[in-house]
């Protein structure tokens, strides 16, 4: 009937005009649209046909779901479709339900395979070339997926004869990086217990089965959307797929959305290396198994080093409006992962008490590019955009936003001379203590801290914290902190921390630190302004630095106890700048001279210190300010009653403070 949709076909670019729902689902939901049948009739098959007249053929016409070779049947449905335009329908039947394949099936261009309820039987054992395992295989493009429910049946472990792990890759879209293939659609599928173990242990690990749903490599637009991942039994022990949920690796505008991803073995979605231009977004992540989501926690984007030629480098990537919730078996960063990546949006996620030490980290990416090279580093992340997130803290969460460009090299004691990370935005999120009730008990969990970004010995430019609600308590050093390591060849530069709320939660302890700002060595460029701060020890903290911080502390409201509200034990700034001038002559009694010079640098206001030439006459006094911005003025005078001239020859040298100013702070 005109209107009715074909079950889970949607507006997929092969679908047919006239196509309906009613005329598939007739005679106890298989039917005929009538006219010259596709095909031969297998044995077993309904007295009704299930084939279709060139625009569905019904895999049950080739044998398909009814006690033979589903593998075959299948296989032969899309070679059939393929140079008609049809579609494949997985249709089911009343003694064989489910279809079991045992041999990997090639997807052709062109076709859409799709199911309503009909269940896949994992039991696929054929290896290919590398020594993985391919269910259904896309090398071809314009290509869709839809409604298919996958289970494994239990068989044997996928590993070989050396104990070594296969992969199984239950939809596998391969492209290649000098031959990409082009609108692959996966949606509405299930993947459930997808592992040849799905209780999952400290002594079983699921690195050992090494299990895909969805696995994209060097795919140029398709989407991933309305897929469930799931354990037939959520008790905290099993497993949906025993690897990632969703793979990415080579691939560009690609849509991962709405899809429900539980307990997967590694990381729910994983973007390995070189994508470009990826949407993640609207997912739900989430699990109740503690050794589920290990290397890389719920959502991943690592830039996994590749062999030379191959991009390493994720590149804009954007991750929005995904729910991320329970325990991971990944220690480090439990929510949303990203290393060495260039211009990632990260907003209006939720991490809602995920994993252990960090709900969020960005980072560099090291690694290697053969087993027998060097470790290199891929340099830290670049335009970076945190925005508008909300953070529960877990209770093993230390700290929310997590930022780190390490740089080592063998054997890890020199920096390496890539440069500084540049660009990092971090606004708008709220980061807040969760409440836990068991019983008559009731555990509020806290992050030590909100915020915090180290350089280490890479550096990262152009910061901005800015109107951020942070709400900590622990012993971390910092709500909001900031390290440029000392000793490293680069720190932290051109940092703005402003409009941000800080609270600290219960009664802050004598200790430096709990601290709602801490500035930390080698950071320079920095301005601290409008920020409010209350309930900890110290308001704002700073550390020694080297070079010429230049900070200025503006018009923050800060109600600590019992500390002082800027801990200034450490002036905020040790460094200086320099001028000189050279003069040539004399002055009589009573003469003055005022030569204004350049000194780069120097701000107006500034106090100025004159070192004068050696041998001079004391009659002879002088005075320096700054008179414009990069200029100072050094007056000269004989103050002697005598016509006798005295030389002021040779080279005066000025210095000036960087001293931050502190205006308006308001203590209470």
């Amino acid at each position: 009937m005109a209107g009715e949709e074909q079950p889970g076909y949607g507006s997929s670019p092969t679908r047919k005009a006239g196509l309906t729902r009613r005329n598939l689902l007739a005679a106890g939901g298989l039917g005929a649209v009538g006219g010259a049948f596709i095909g031969p009739m297998a044995a077993g098959a309904s007295a009704v046909t299930p084939c279709t007249q060139g625009l569905v053929i019904n895999a049950r016409c080739y044998g398909g779901g009814t006690g033979g070779n589903d593998s075959l049947a299948i296989q032969t449905a899309l070679s059939t479709a393929a140079p008609l335009g049809a579609a494949v329908y997985l249709g089911r039947g009343n003694q064989y339900p489910d279809y079991t394949l045992t041999q990997p099936i090639t997807v052709p261009a062109g076709v859409t395979l799709y199911a309503d309820g009909a269940v896949i039987l994992e039991k696929v054992r054929t290896i290919d070339n590398t020594g993985n395992f391919d269910v259904f295989l896309i090398q071809s493009s314009n290509v869709t997926i839809r409604g298919l429910r996958f289970q494994h049946t239990g068989s044997p472990s996928l590993l070989d004869a050396s104990g070594n792990p296969h992969v199984l890759r239950l939809i596998h879209a391969a492209g290649t990086q000098a031959a990409s293939i082009s609108n692959v659609v996966v949606e509405d599928c299930q993947f459930e217990d997808m592992t040849a173990s799905t209780t999952v242990t400290t002594t079983n690990p699921p690195t050992l089965y090494v299990t895909y749903g969805v696995y994209y490599e060097w795919v140029n637009q398709g989407r991933i959307t309305g897929c469930l991942f799931e354990p037939a039994v959520t008790d905290g022990a099993h497993l949906s797929c025993s690897g990632p949920g969703i793979y990415l690796g080579g691939n560009s505008h690609i849509t991962v959305r709405d899809n429900t991803l539980v307990d997967t073995g590694w990381a729910s979605i994983l973007l390995e290396y070189g994508n470009v231009d990826i949407a993640v977004e609207d997912n739900t992540v989430a699990g109740t198994n503690p050794n589920a989501r290990n290397e890389g926690g719920s959502i991943d984007v690592p830039s996994h080093i590749q062999p030379v030629g191959v991009p390493s480098r994720n590149q804009r990537i954007r991750v929005s409006g995904n729910y991320i919730t329970g325990p991971t078996s990944y220690t480090g960063v439990g929510g949303l992962r990203v290393a060495s990546a260039d211009g990632v949006i990260i907003e209006r996620n939720v991490f809602d008490q995920v994993g252990q030490s960090y709900a969020l980290g960005l980072s560099s990416r090291g690694g290697m590019t053969s087993p027998t090279s060097p470790n290199e580093w891929l340099g830290g992340p670049n335009d970076m955009i945190v925005r508008g997130n909300l953070f529960y803290c877990s209770p093993t969460n230390t700290v929310a936003i997590f930022f780190n460009n390490e740089q080592f090299a063998p054997p890890y004691t020199a920096p390496l001379p890539n440069p500084p990370s540049e660009g990092l935005v971090i606004s708008d999120n709220v980061i807040r203590s969760s409440t836990v009730a068991s019983g008559a008990t009731t555990t509020t969990h806290s992050f030590a801290s909100g915020i915090y970004i180290d350089a280490d010995y890479g550096g990262v430019n152009m910061v901005t914290i800015h109107d951020n609600v942070v709400e900590v308590t622990g012993a971390l050093t910092g709500a909001i902190a900031v390290f440029g390591q000392g000793g490293s060849l680069f720190g932290i530069e051109d940092l703005l921390i402003s409009g941000n709320r800080i609270s600290y939660t219960g009664a802050a302890a004598a200790t430096s630190a709990q601290v709602g700002i801490f500035l930390g060595g080698l950071t320079s460029g920095a301005t601290v302004r409008d920020n409010s701060i209350r309930g900890f020890y110290y308001g704002i903290t700073n550390q020694p630095n080297s070079g010429t911080p230049q900070r200025w502390l503006d018009d923050n409201f800060i109600n600590v106890s019992p500390g002082p509200a800027l801990d200034l034990s450490v002036p905020l700034s040790t460094g200086a700048i320099f001028g000189s001038a050279n003069f040539a002559g004399t002055l009589a009694g009573g003469q003055s001279t005022a030569p204004a010079f350049t000194v780069p640098g120097a701000p107006t206001g500034a106090p100025v210190s004159v070192t004068p030439p050696a041998g001079l006459s004391d009659s002879l006094t002088w005075v320096a300010w700054v008179s414009a911005a990069n200029t100072v003025t050094l007056s000269v005078s004989n103050v002697s009653a005598s016509a006798t001239p005295v030389s002021i020859s040779g080279v005066w040298n000025v210095t000036l403070p960087v001293l931050a100013t502190v205006s308006a702070t308001t203590v209470s």
